[in-house]
């Protein structure tokens, strides 16, 4: 929660990348959205895909000694080999679904988040016909 003053909304800091990458350096989560995108990056070259990734990471008051990107890098990896993947039908039940082991609500996620707006609000080939 952020403790910078007496709001109960929890701070949320987000990075992003669109289908053409980057153009500028990750400036709000810096080391962190670049550990997490290497992993995903390595798996999805080692299974010959592309894919859509969000990657939710809470940081409560527990978290008292800063390890280091070096964590992320290896919990992402480690995400990315799970053995039996939880399939779903929707974006929306793939949403709430992860939202049940999440510290912060779901609408706060959905709030800072420009890629669950623009999933969200994305065309399918299905609305064209």
């Amino acid at each position: 929660m952020n403790g910078s003053n007496n709001s109960l909304e929890p701070q949320i800091v987000t990075d992003y990348e669109f289908y053409n990458g980057r153009k500028n350096y990750a400036s709000n989560i810096t080391g962190a959205y670049y550990a997490a995108r290497k992993s995903v990056l390595e798996y999805l070259y080692k299974i010959k895909r592309q894919a859509r990734i969000l990657i939710f990471r809470e940081v409560g008051s527990g978290y008292v000694t800063p390890l280091g990107v070096w964590v992320i890098r290896e919990t992402v990896k480690n995400a990315m080999n799970y053995k039996k993947p939880i399939i779903l039908d929707n974006f929306n039940d793939a949403l709430n679904k992860m939202s049940n082991g999440l510290m912060v609500g779901l609408k706060y996620w959905k709030k800072s988040s420009k890629l669950i707006k623009f999933l969200k609000t994305q065309k399918t080939l299905d609305q064209f016909i």
